[in-house]
C-alpha cells in the first residue's frame, strides 16, 4: 500500500473515538499488534503517516505561505498564510514576455522600439538638403534619409528651421519658407523616409530641412 498522511482532525471525521483510532493503527501494524503510539497523547496538530511499512503519529507545526515580490508586480495572500501548510512554500514572482501599450507597458524589450510605440521621438534631430534646381527652379523636390529603425507605422516630421542656412539660402529665407512650401513626409520601413516639398511657386536652389521619427 503507499504511503499517506493523515491529521487527527481528518481521521477523527470517520474513526469517532479513541478505540477506532486504535483499531485502525493495527490494520497498518506490520510488526505486531501493538500500537507503539497513545492515541490519548497525540496533539490536535499531529498527523497520522503511513510510509508502506509502519504507521506513525508525527508531531509537526504548520507551515507558512509567503512570497517574493518583483519590483513591479506584488501579491497579497489573505488568510492566515503563516499556518496554512504542512510544509513552509514561497510564491517567487516575476516578469515574464512585454506588456502591450494598451495595458500600461510599452510593448518592447528595449527603449528604441519603447519609444517608436509610444510615439516618442526615437533619436536626434537630423538635416537633410532639398534641391529644387537651378533657374528657372521647380514646384516640387524630395529628399531621402537612411534609417533601419525606421518601421511602417513611424511618424516622421520635418521642418524648416529659423537658423538653418545653404549655399542658396540664408537663415532669414530659411525662416520664411514655411509660407511658400509645404513638407509632407513617407517611412520606409526597415530602410528610413523620403520627405516632400511642394509651393505654388518656382523655388530654386538647395534647402536645409530638419527631420525627425518616432
Amino acid at each position: 500500500m503507499a504511503g499517506f498522511k493523515l491529521s487527527r482532525d481528518q481521521l477523527a471525521s470517520f474513526l469517532k473515538d479513541h478505540q477506532q483510532i486504535k483499531q485502525f493503527e493495527r490494520l497498518f501494524d506490520t510488526v505486531s499488534d501493538a500500537v507503539t503510539v497513545d492515541p490519548a497523547t497525540v496533539d490536535d496538530g499531529d498527523y497520522l503517516y503511513y510510509d508502506g511499512t509502519t504507521l506513525t503519529w508525527v508531531a509537526e507545526a504548520p507551515g507558512a505561505l509567503t512570497r517574493v515580490d518583483d519590483t513591479n508586480i506584488t501579491l497579497t495572500i489573505g488568510g492566515t498564510p503563516a499556518t496554512a501548510l504542512l510544509k513552509d512554500v514561497s510564491l517567487t514572482l516575476g516578469w515574464d514576455g512585454v506588456l502591450a501599450v494598451d495595458r500600461g507597458g510599452t510593448g518592447a524589450d528595449n527603449a528604441a522600439d519603447a519609444r517608436i510605440n509610444l510615439g516618442i521621438t526615437a533619436g536626434a534631430v537630423s538635416t537633410a538638403t532639398l534641391n529644387f534646381g537651378a533657374f528657372p527652379g521647380s514646384n516640387e523636390a524630395s529628399v531621402t534619409f537612411a534609417d533601419t529603425g525606421v518601421i511602417a507605422g513611424s511618424n516622421i516630421q520635418a521642418w524648416f528651421a529659423a537658423d538653418s542656412t545653404t549655399a542658396d539660402h540664408t537663415a532669414a529665407d530659411h525662416r520664411y519658407a514655411p509660407l511658400f512650401i509645404s513638407l509632407a513626409c513617407l517611412p520606409t520601413a526597415g530602410v528610413g523616409g523620403t520627405i516632400y516639398a511642394r509651393s505654388e511657386h518656382k523655388m530654386q536652389g538647395q534647402w536645409a530641412v530638419k527631420y525627425s521619427w518616432s
